[in-house]
């Protein structure tokens, strides 16, 4: 499957060339070709052709492993040209019974994942704050714009007689958080875990500053118990966002965190992330879904 997803990423589909003929087809005319002409040509004459891993019937399994992880199944060892033609109709293209490249290369990118499970995550994400300890727990958001790891869960400690607050923070990288070259098929769940440290400047009976940070990028912590909210603000620092492998871009305006229910969040997340993989299934299977569902709710 890499390799396909490689060569498809290299000659990615193309509109009608009125009819081509493949046997004179080499890589160099494949890669002087529009995207709109690429994403014409007859899928499996180009697999076939140009990726020596597949042939006629290796083809046909991974076209139909494809649209079985869409729920494209509902009688035993259906005709593949039936199946493919549902999936065009499904994505309102011609349904002529055979792929294109373009129709190929979003069947196999596209939705390609289980329904993702579950995973919700605690906290209130209010503030505590008692004689000289103070602690929250919750899940970050940030403020106008999407954070890389949505979900995730924060613990904070701060202990006055140390001038220190110690945040130790989870977070679960899913299928949907792309990376690298993408998404990867059936890839599962990846936790990272790590703990941050803060500098206590102002302690009162309400509200708790640290802040942390390094040359590039410094952030202000706030807790207050009165409002109930935990904030993180992070300005440029100015120094070097050198990071070795990569290097960090300076922020276009500073960058507002809250820390929030956790269970509040994870749970909207996943409901959402879940319909969106439920788009990607056959709509007569959808159907006929929330035909059932209705049927199990409605009272006798």
């Amino acid at each position: 499957m890499k390799i396909l997803l490689g060569l498809l990423a290299l000659w990615f589909a193309a509109a009608s060339w009125g009819e081509p003929d493949l046997s004179q087809l080499a890589e160099d005319d494949l890669e002087k070709m529009s995207e709109e002409e690429r994403n014409a040509l007859p899928a499996k004459e180009v697999f076939l052709k140009f990726v020596e891993e597949i042939g006629p019937a290796q083809y046909d399994h991974l076209v139909r492993g494809a649209l079985y992880a869409r729920m494209y199944m509902f009688e035993y060892s259906p005709p593949l040209d039936g199946l493919i033609r549902e999936y065009q109709q499904d994505i309102g293209v011609e349904p002529t019974g055979w792929l294109t490249l373009g129709e190929a290369t979003r069947l196999f990118e596209d939705d390609y994942f289980p329904l993702p499970t579950p995973v919700y995550a605690s906290g209130s994400g209010k503030p505590y704050i008692v004689g000289g300890v103070a602690s929250a727990q919750g899940t970050w958001v940030i403020l106008g714009d999407d954070i890389a790891m949505p979900v995730n869960t924060s613990d904070i400690r701060c202990y006055r007689s140390r001038d220190m607050c110690f945040e130790f923070i989870v977070q679960l990288k899913t299928h949907e958080v792309q990376e690298g070259d993408g998404r990867v098929p059936s890839s599962p769940y990846y936790l990272y875990t790590d703990i941050e440290t803060w500098e206590i400047i102002h302690w009162g009976e309400e509200e708790i500053v640290a802040r942390g940070g390094g040359e590039c990028r410094r952030t202000t912590m706030t807790m207050n118990s009165r409002s109930e909210e935990v904030t993180q603000v992070t300005r440029n620092a100015g120094g070097s966002c050198d990071l070795g492998l990569a290097s960090l871009p300076p922020l276009e305006q500073p960058r507002v965190a809250v820390l929030k229910d956790g269970f509040d969040v994870t749970y909207a997340y996943f409901k959402e992330l879940q319909e969106a993989t439920r788009q990607g299934w056959s709509s007569r299977y959808r159907e006929l879904l929330g035909s059932m569902q209705q049927k199990t709710s409605t009272p006798r």
